[in-house]
C-alpha cells in the first residue's frame, strides 16, 4: 500500500509586483514567509498560467524571501484550430504560484 505524503500549508505568499510589459511578457515578484513571518530561504517556486498549457516558469530566489518569475509572451498564446495558428490567449486566465520548502507548502492565485 502506498503512503501518504501529508504537507503542511503553512507558508505565506505575498505579491511585491506583478505586471505585464510592453513585449506582453508577465512579470512577477513575490515574498514568501512561515507563520512566524520567518522568509523562506530555498524554497521550489512555479509561476503557472491557466488553462494555457505549458505556460510555466520556475521562480528564482533574490534577497531571502524573495522571488521573482516570468514568462515570455510566446508561452501565453493558445492555438486556433479554425484558423490553425497560434494567437494571444483569449480566454480568462488564472495565475499560480506555488511554493514548496521540505513539508510546507504556500501557494497564491488570481485571475489576470
Amino acid at each position: 500500500m502506498g503512503r501518504l505524503n501529508r504537507l503542511a500549508a503553512s507558508g505565506f505568499v505575498k505579491v511585491i509586483q506583478r505586471r505585464f510589459d510592453a513585449g506582453g511578457a508577465l512579470r512577477v515578484e513575490a515574498e514568501v514567509a512561515d507563520v512566524t513571518g520567518r522568509p523562506w530561504i530555498g524554497a521550489t517556486g512555479v509561476l503557472r498560467v491557466m488553462p494555457v498549457p505549458n505556460a510555466f516558469a520556475r521562480m528564482r530566489e533574490g534577497p531571502p524571501g524573495r522571488y521573482t518569475g516570468s514568462l515570455a509572451a510566446d508561452s501565453l498564446r493558445e492555438y486556433d484550430y479554425r484558423k490553425r495558428r497560434y494567437r494571444a490567449c483569449s480566454q480568462p486566465r488564472r495565475v499560480v504560484l506555488l511554493f514548496r520548502q521540505g513539508r510546507m507548502v504556500g501557494n497564491l492565485s488570481w485571475d489576470g
